[in-house]
């Protein structure tokens, strides 16, 4: 890599900058494969999605003709959020967007109708799908 004179040195100053290019381009590949294999992995182990939440209750709270549960990303809940405090008198500080891997659903304890014993089931849970209606067991 000698490089002497100085036409020499232009083009040794090319050849550098042109293996530096190279070089560059390489990694910027490599890590575009890594992110991309590392995004496509996330996406396939879990969707990101986010719940609208009442924070006194827990119940996830739905607007809409087709009472959309989850939403794909944090801008669609909070754009669903505002329509809600706008047309259903809630207040931001009453409703929260919840990450569904981190939501826990809030536990209530509710009595079996026909053996009368206690369980626990979630909030959110529809009543005639919930023993301790009379819906429930008339199916």
């Amino acid at each position: 890599m000698g490089c002497a004179g100085s036409n020499s040195n232009l083009g040794c100053k090319l050849s550098v900058a042109k293996s530096q290019l190279f070089m560059q381009k390489l990694v910027d590949r490599y890590c575009s494969k890594c992110y991309n294999t590392c995004i496509d992995s996330n996406t396939l182990e879990q969707k990101m999605s986010y719940y609208i939440i009442a924070k006194n209750t827990g119940l996830i709270v739905t607007d809409g003709p087709n009472r959309t549960r989850s939403y794909k990303t944090f801008g669609a809940a909070r754009a669903t959020r505002t329509r809600l405090c706008n047309k259903s008198g809630w207040s931001v500080s009453e409703l929260s967007i919840v990450d569904t891997k981190h939501y826990q659903p809030k536990m209530v304890t509710r009595k079996n109708l026909m053996s009368g014993i206690e369980f626990q089931e979630d909030v959110n849970t529809p009543y005639f799908c919930s023993p301790s209606s009379e819906t429930y067991w008339s199916m």
